[in-house]
């Protein structure tokens, strides 16, 4: 009996691993692809910075420096942050994707 429990643990050991490797994956997937929306909208938001980056949507126009985007963009930067901590499991993310939450937070806080 204890070499049959001992057997279905071994078996169902690397099961959990692997799993537990699926969710990482899928956890630091999805975590990557919210920077990049995030990182889209805020360049979206900046007509300077899309020009510097080649992106021609808004090329026409200024950047508008006033209080009142200052305080739009700030917004925005919290909410993206808010969104960050309520819809991700930020302890299961592979080793990569740490930095890019820490270099979004550092934006956040730099703003804020």
């Amino acid at each position: 009996m204890k070499i049959e429990i001992f057997v279905f643990a071994l078996a169902a050991f690397p099961g959990c691993w692997i799993a537990r490797a699926a969710d990482i994956a899928a956890e630091s997937k999805r975590a990557n692809e919210f920077f990049d929306k995030c990182w889209d909208e805020t360049v979206a938001r900046h007509p300077v910075d899309e020009s510097f980056y080649g992106i021609k949507t808004h090329c026409e126009q200024l950047e508008d420096l006033s209080d009142e985007k200052a305080t739009a963009d700030l917004k925005a930067l919290q909410d993206q942050l808010a969104t960050l901590h309520r819809e991700f499991k930020l302890e299961s993310l592979d080793a990569p994707t740490p930095t890019e939450l820490q270099t979004f937070r550092a934006r956040s806080r730099a703003c804020g």
